[in-house]
C-alpha cells in the first residue's frame, strides 16, 4: 500500500526504506536532469557559488539501470561540467578503504586533464572533487568540511584557482561552522544521514532544494526496481565487508599462531642454552 503523503511530498512519519548514505541512490538523485536544482543547490553550498551564477549543470556520466547489478563493485562518483568551465566530481564513501587522498587525487588529475585536441593549456577547465565520507579522514585533524589547494608552503599565495578539493565529514556535523551553516551544509550534510521522514521534513523546511531532493527521495523509494538494484549494492558492500573481516580474523589467528610457536621456540632454545651451559660446566669441572 503506498504510504500517504505529507502536504503532497513525502511521507511525515517513520523509518526511510532506504538512506542517502547509498551511493547508488546518491548517484540517482543527483544525475536526474528534471531535477537539477538537487545538484545546483548542492554544489552552490559547497563550492560557495551564488545558486543563480549555475547557468548550467551537466552530468557526463549517468547510470542506466541494470548497471550495478552486473557490477556491483563499481566507482559511483558523479561527474558533473558546470557552466561548460569547470569539471566537478561528487563522491559519497562510506567505507574506509585508508586511501581516500591518494584516491581522491587521482579522480581530480583526472577530470583536470580536459584539454581538447587544438586548443592551449589556457583552455583548461577547473576541477573539483567534493568527496562526503561517513567516517573521519583525518583523525587528528578533524573537521566537518575542509577544502585543501595548491598553495605557496611559505606565503600560501594560491598557485592555481583552477582546482582543489573538499571533504564533508558526515560523523562531525556538530562541528560545522558559521560559515558551513550560513552556506546550508550543515543542512545537506544531515539530509545525507537522515533516516526517518522526520528529519527529511525537518530539513526540507529549511532549504529550498532540499525539498526537492527529499521529494524526489521519496519518487525513488517507492520505485520498486530502484529498491531492489540499490538493496542489491548494499547486500554486495556486505558481502564485501564480511569477507574482508574474515580474512582480518584468519590473518589476526595466524599470527596469535605464529607468536605462540615463536614463543614455544624461544623457550625450547632457553632450555637448549641452559642445557649447553650445564654440560660446559661439567666438561669444566673435570
Amino acid at each position: 500500500m503506498k504510504k500517504e503523503l505529507c502536504n503532497g511530498l513525502f511521507p511525515a512519519a517513520g523509518e526511510l526504506p532506504i538512506c542517502m548514505t547509498n551511493d547508488l541512490l546518491f548517484h540517482l538523485l543527483l544525475q536526474d536532469p528534471d531535477s537539477s536544482d538537487i545538484l545546483k543547490g548542492l554544489i552552490s553550498s559547497f563550492l560557495d557559488i551564488e545558486f543563480d551564477e549555475i547557468n548550467s549543470v551537466v552530468v557526463e556520466n549517468p547510470i542506466s539501470f541494470g548497471q550495478t547489478l552486473d557490477s556491483k563493485m563499481m566507482v559511483l562518483d558523479v561527474k558533473t561540467i558546470l557552466n561548460n568551465n569547470r569539471v566537478v566530481n561528487l563522491e559519497l564513501q562510506v567505507l574506509n578503504a585508508r586511501n581516500w587522498p591518494e584516491r581522491s587525487l587521482s579522480y581530480l588529475c583526472r577530470c583536470f586533464d580536459n584539454i581538447e585536441k587544438g586548443n592551449g593549456y589556457d583552455s583548461v577547465k577547473g576541477a573539483f572533487h567534493i568527496g562526503f565520507l561517513d567516517y573521519t579522514l583525518f583523525p587528528d585533524d578533524p573537521s566537518f568540511f575542509a577544502s585543501y589547494k595548491i598553495a605557496n608552503t611559505v606565503t600560501n599565495h594560491l598557485y592555481t584557482s583552477k582546482f582543489g578539493i573538499s571533504v564533508i565529514d558526515l560523523t562531525l556535523i556538530d562541528m560545522a561552522t558559521d560559515e558551513d551553516k550560513r552556506l546550508h551544509r550543515h543542512l545537506w550534510a544531515s539530509f545525507f544521514k537522515a533516516t526517518t521522514w522526520e528529519e527529511i521534513n525537518m530539513l526540507a523546511a529549511q532549504d529550498k532544494n532540499i525539498q526537492q531532493a527529499a521529494t524526489k527521495l521519496y519518487e525513488l523509494s517507492e520505485d520498486k526496481r530502484v529498491r531492489d538494484e540499490i538493496w542489491a549494492r548494499e547486500d554486495a558492500i556486505r558481502c564485501r565487508i564480511d569477507f574482508e573481516n574474515y580474512w582480518k580474523r584468519e590473518i589476526a589467528n595466524r599470527d596469535d599462531t605464529i607468536a605462540v610457536q615463536n614463543s614455544t621456540i624461544a623457550e625450547k632454545d632457553s632450555i637448549i642454552a641452559n642445557l649447553m651451559a650445564e654440560i660446559e660446566q661439567l666438561k669444566a669441572g673435570k
